[in-house]
This record gives C-alpha cells, sequence and structure tokens, in this order.
C-alpha cells in the first residue's frame, strides 16, 4: 500500500509521524537508524527512497529481508552499533529517520 501513498510510520508504538514530515523522498538516501525489524524500511523504499536500515541486532535486519523479498523492494541492510563510528561518510544521507534509538543506549541518555 506504500508504493500507492498509503502508509504509517511510527516513532514509538503509539507515536504515528505525520505524513507531513516525510516529504518526497523518492531518490533521496535515507537512514533508519536502529529501525530494523521489517517496519519502517519497507515504507520509505515503497516511497521511492534509497533506504539504507542500520541496526545492531542480526534477528531486527533479517525481518527486513524478509519483507524487501516479499515485497520485491531494495533495502540496504547494516549491522552496526549507533554509539561507534558509523560506516559512511558524512553527509551521505539526506534523511535520518531515528525512533526513539537513543532510550537503548546508555551512551546516548537511555536506560
Amino acid at each position: 500500500m506504500a508504493k500507492q501513498g498509503v502508509y504509517r510510520l511510527f516513532l514509538t508504538p503509539t507515536k504515528q509521524v505525520l505524513s507531513s514530515w516525510i516529504k518526497e523522498v523518492v531518490g533521496k538516501k535515507v537512514l533508519a537508524l536502529i529501525s530494523g525489524g521489517g517496519q519502517q524500511g519497507p515504507v520509505f523504499a515503497a516511497l521511492g527512497a534509497d533506504i539504507t536500515v542500520l541496526d545492531i541486532t542480526p534477528a531486527q535486519l533479517e525481518k527486513d529481508r524478509t519483507v524487501a523479498k516479499r515485497e520485491n523492494i531494495k533495502i540496504n541492510l547494516v549491522q552496526a552499533d549507533m554509539t561507534e563510528n558509523f560506516p559512511f561518510e558524512d553527509g551521505f544521507f539526506d534523511l535520518i529517520f531515528h525512533p526513539v534509538a537513543n532510550v537503548y543506549s546508555e551512551h546516548m541518555g537511555g536506560i
């Protein structure tokens, strides 16, 4: 449905992102930071973004891989720790989608 412009993105399990916050993403490089799980990444891909999902958990990334295969969409998957240096150059992404990931890290004020 996201390919037809019908989608929902969530920052938390109950806080939906306003669609007006997600501007035209076709062709934009988007980083979904700690967004593995087959939810946000596929939506961005279906909307036409060049999406990269970065997550530390292989099982979460596998969910994105499964959805990407099922929906025939491309998602770049990167297993990495968000508290370490990123494997990307500065300014590489046009948009970073970061749903409450900081609460999972003691280095970023969470836990």
